[in-house]
């Protein structure tokens, strides 16, 4: 004859088989790729956009609530084993973040965590560089236009870091003076009439 199930036992079985039928899909895992600025000084907090494909949202679904479903962007990265901050989706090949100020100097591998909790890795993808080490000498005067043979106003020279910003030195320190233009000489009078191959900048 029929076998007549109890009707608890039959909610049950139905809420087990709708949960096996809405069970998730993973979609494939997204791709890092790039990272701009490469590079960033170790004192300043500097703002970087991560680049890659298919940084999607996942969709999570409560069926304990009655909104049912919310989508999740909740991307994370980090540095080496520092975080970054105020990671976001900006769309589905790229995020936004802040690489925070109090790095060490070197290089640093990039592990992207997307909302699945998969990690993408990007090695060696930003350099932290000191701040204050001079790297370079640049004129701190605009770019001046003179006529063969005439005699230019003033320019100044100053020590930069890697970032153009002014870095000490700690003695007085030599550089020499070339032009890109053989005839070209450079003066310490405003009447061009002591040439010097070099000039002294004071610490």
């Amino acid at each position: 004859g029929p076998m007549w199930v109890p009707f608890e036992m039959r909610v049950v079985v139905l809420a087990a088989m709708w949960l096996v039928a809405c069970g998730e899909t993973m979609p494939a895992a997204p791709t890092v790729r790039s990272i701009s600025p490469t590079q960033g000084p170790a004192d300043v907090a500097t703002q970087v956009t991560v680049g890659g494909e298919a940084f999607g949202l996942r969709v999570v679904t409560d069926f304990a609530r009655k909104a049912g479903s919310r989508l999740d962007d909740s991307f994370t990265a980090r540095l080496g084993d520092t975080a970054l901050l105020d990671v976001r989706r900006s769309s589905s090949a790229e995020l936004a973040a802040t690489v925070p100020a109090g790095f060490a100097s070197g290089l640093y591998d990039l592990t992207v965590t997307d909302p699945y909790g998969r990690e993408l890795v990007l090695k060696g993808a930003y350099r932290v560089i000191a701040s204050g080490i001079p790297t370079a000498v640049t004129f701190t005067t605009l770019p001046l236009t003179v006529q063969a043979g005439a005699c230019s106003r003033a320019v100044a020279l100053q020590i930069v870091d890697g970032f153009a910003r002014p870095a000490p030195v700690a003695a007085a320190t030599a550089i020499n003076l070339t032009s890109s233009v053989a005839s070209a000489q450079f003066f310490t009078d405003p009447s061009c009439g002591f040439p010097i191959s070099a000039v002294t900048i004071p610490a």
